[in-house]
């Protein structure tokens, strides 16, 4: 992408956006982010970054929530700018990144072998989410009921999968994590079951840093599309879907009117919208949330969202712990109405 097209799409954006700002170099502009909220405190904070020094296209990352994607005219809408010059790059933008990924990924939704049959080591791994939650799964159901994947190794050898990580590096996520399939097998949320690692989660991408990957994570089950209404449980991580539906609405989970969703971090606002892509508009959400994901998050999202807001969303806490994948006994529900 030419740099004074870059520099040209800045500047309509300043003059229609509050807050937006360039660090000395040029390198990366700052916006607020509008799929988390950003920072409820400070107005002028801005933590999604869009990288700008000489790209092949432009790509968006939020440091706070981790969404990410390429600039497009859907993400220049999200951002409140409506200007038609603006809108053109977008556009333009969005055809160079799709024919960059579009060809790699397929241009649609991966199907991969899961594992069924189970080693000492991989049920060990599936043993660390059964202790922590105290629950017991099949591990000949880990893979196809909720999209766990507990023998990495064999996962990717099996679906012939070509990482950008060192090879160390994948042997020690095989050996010491359990992985949680995205709803479009293209990510891979791979959690630390040893309390080593620097982060409890680390994030694969099984196709490459795709801008277009979905990191929407669902417990696999039948719903009907025709449904009036579609009840949407939506929770921050995969343990903690886990956690409510075994928990909290096991009554639930074999309701083909329900959807559980987890949305891969902070950014419940995308993964909404994740969720209408697939055709489920009128929805009844229920959220669970993280303790330090506060209800000003929630006003500000069903303010944001135009169909949220004229509906009451119901937002979940734990009064106990940090969130809800824990054991029953660690879980007290607080209810909030927004």
């Amino acid at each position: 992408m030419e740099q004074k097209d870059v520099d040209g799409f800045v500047e309509r954006l300043k003059e229609r956006i509050d807050v937006l700002y360039v660090d000395r170099r040029g390198r990366n502009a700052s916006v607020r982010c509008p799929y988390c909220g950003d920072s409820q405190k400070n107005p002028m904070s801005a933590h999604l970054n869009i990288r700008l020094k000489n790209p092949e296209f432009l790509i968006w990352r939020c440091v706070r929530c981790e969404a990410k994607g390429a600039v497009s005219p859907d993400f220049v809408r999200d951002l409140r700018c409506f200007d038609d010059g603006a809108l053109r790059m977008a556009h333009a933008n969005l055809s160079r990144a799709r024919k960059k990924f579009r060809p790699k990924t397929g241009g649609g939704f991966h199907r991969l072998k899961l594992p069924i049959h189970l080693d000492r080591d991989a049920c060990r791994r599936l043993g660390y989410v059964e202790d922590r939650l105290g629950i017991s799964i099949p591990p000949s159901k880990a893979g196809l009921n909720y999209s766990i994947i507990a023998d990495i190794g064999w996962f990717i050898k099996v679906n012939g999968l070509k990482l950008e990580e060192e090879p160390k590096t994948i042997k020690r996520l095989a050996r010491e994590g359990i992985g949680f399939l995205s709803s479009d097998h293209s990510q891979l949320a791979i959690r630390d079951t040893t309390g080593n690692w620097k982060k409890r989660y680390y994030a694969c991408m099984l196709y490459g840093e795709d801008p277009f990957s979905n990191s929407l994570f669902a417990v696999p089950k039948e719903v009907e599309a025709m449904t009036e209404r579609v009840i949407l449980v939506m929770t921050e991580g995969a343990m903690d879907l886990l956690g409510v539906s075994y928990h909290i609405l096991p009554d639930l989970a074999e309701r083909r009117d329900v959807i559980f969703a987890a949305a891969g971090g902070k950014y419940f606002a995308s993964a909404l919208k994740a969720v209408r892509t697939r055709g489920f508009l009128n929805l009844d959400v229920r959220f669970y949330a993280d303790a330090e994901v506060g209800l000003p998050f929630f006003r500000w999202l069903k303010r944001e969202d135009s169909l949220l807001k004229h509906e009451k969303i119901e937002v979940n806490y734990n009064s106990i712990g940090k969130d809800f994948g824990m054991k029953r006994e660690e879980i007290k529900l607080r209810r909030a109405i927004v």
